[in-house]
């Protein structure tokens, strides 16, 4: 783990661009001198009801996106204290700290909790890969519940309360295509 904060420190000296989510929003956000908490157990599956804040709402990571919206998630370790400067850009009763953007020095850094990159078939090979931790930490009852939730993944079932903001894909990634004109816009 040092090795990571000291990547993430030079990171932030770089003057540049980066985003983070889960280990990325947390590495950079303890780099920079917040705080890393162990949540109250594993996270797994669908983060619910991710609310954007004032900030959030006019920010442009989210430009487009709803209010309120449902995003792929795994992850053990939260923010429990944003760094200095930190912008709070979304919370859901799960983590009080689902993305958030820092600039220092020149660096702009966009933090997601939530994991956009992960579509339902990689959802459903975590759920199979980390079977025993999740049944361990009680996220699932036993291997049939994974197998069934995993099934319930990879075909968009209805059972799981999908909406287009997880089974679009220009909507689930909208927040890495914007941090991308982002960095485009700065290389200018």
């Amino acid at each position: 783990m040092d090795r990571q904060l000291a990547l993430a420190k030079a990171a932030l000296a770089t003057g540049r661009c980066g985003l983070g989510s889960c280990w990325g929003l947390q590495i950079v956000s303890a780099a920079a001198g917040g705080v890393i908490a162990k949540s109250d157990g594993t996270r797994f599956g669908i983060a619910r009801q991710i609310a954007l804040t004032e900030q959030g709402r006019a920010h442009p990571m989210f430009a487009g996106r709803a209010d309120r919206f449902d995003a792929p998630f795994y992850h053990i370790d939260l923010v429990a204290e944003p760094p200095e400067g930190a912008v709070i850009l979304a919370s859901n009763a799960r983590a009080p700290i689902q993305a958030l953007a820092l600039e220092r020095d020149g660096f702009v850094f966009w933090g997601l909790q939530y994991h956009p990159e992960f579509d339902l078939g990689v959802v459903a090979a975590l759920a199979r890969l980390r079977a025993a931790l999740l049944i361990e930490e009680g996220v699932f009852a036993d291997c049939a519940a994974v197998t069934d939730y995993a099934a319930k993944a990879e075909a968009g079932d209805a059972d799981l309360g999908l909406d287009d903001e997880i089974l679009d894909f220009e909507r689930r990634t909208g927040e890495i295509r914007r941090w991308l004109d982002l960095c485009r816009s700065r290389l200018r």
